[in-house]
């Protein structure tokens, strides 16, 4: 309802920006978490993503470099609105297309749409809160999270921040399994730090390092079987803007 009601206001609501930007990232992960839950170990990841008047658009893949974890594609595209200089509201559809995925019942694809809201304050501290519907997995996943970023002018540069809690509730984690039907409820939290590097006017290298946990998770999340519990990963990256 929310999503209809923004699309209505859209010729009320300014665009969130006019620029376009267009971006292509590439890097290494030594795992891949999403939301809590281990989807593979180490992989080459991908993205083409971009930006216009408002719309956000953007493709990604994740490739193990182990064959027995699938490989993973996403496309998502949205649009940005901008309610008062400080709080944008965001709806978006992402696409996830999951290649050989080893776990008999798993899903071989699935659709999510997703309503973000972000608040920033006085300091500079980003609020966002976030849910997402998944019509697949019958899923409603909500998550908040707090970010900040810190400048370092001794370096040129700036520390990105994150800390986030999130949970997940599904009817059918294993859609494509028949009748089987096996539901599922389960939190996540965790935080994120990343610092990039400008090297010349378009490129950027970046160091990330992540922690993740999840509680009570069902096995069946993971195409690798992994239970629940901490995470944690490093990846490094480049990205290229025109």
């Amino acid at each position: 309802m929310l999503a209809f009601g923004l699309v209505a206001l859209g010729g009320q609501l300014p665009a969130d920006s006019d620029d376009l930007v267009v971006r292509v990232s590439s890097g290494i992960a030594s795992r891949y978490v999403y939301r809590g839950v281990e989807r593979s170990g180490a992989a080459w990841q991908v993205g083409l993503d971009g930006a216009a008047r408002g719309w956000r658009g953007q493709f990604w893949s994740n490739l193990p470099f182990d064959s027995t974890d699938p490989d993973e594609l996403n496309s998502t595209l949205g649009y940005v609105w901008s309610v008062t200089q400080d709080l944008s509201i965001q709806a978006s559809g992402t696409h996830f297309w999951y290649v050989d995925a080893p776990v008999i019942g798993a899903a071989a694809h699935s659709f999510e749409a997703n309503m973000r809201m972000t608040w920033i304050t006085q300091q500079q501290l980003r609020w966002v809160l976030e849910s997402g519907y998944d019509i697949r997995f019958d899923s409603l996943a909500v998550e908040g999270s707090l970010q900040y970023d810190l400048a370092l002018p001794r370096w040129g540069t700036y520390l990105q921040g994150r800390v986030y809690i999130g949970h997940v509730q599904a009817k059918d984690v294993l859609p494509d399994a028949g009748s089987v039907g096996i539901s599922d409820a389960y939190g996540y939290w965790g935080a994120d730090v990343r610092l990039p590097y400008r090297i010349s006017w378009h490129t950027l290298l970046a160091v990330d390092a992540h922690y993740s946990e999840a509680s009570n998770s069902d096995r069946y999340w993971s195409p690798r079987m992994e239970g629940p519990g901490p995470r944690a990963w490093i990846g490094l990256s480049a990205t290229y803007e025109f």
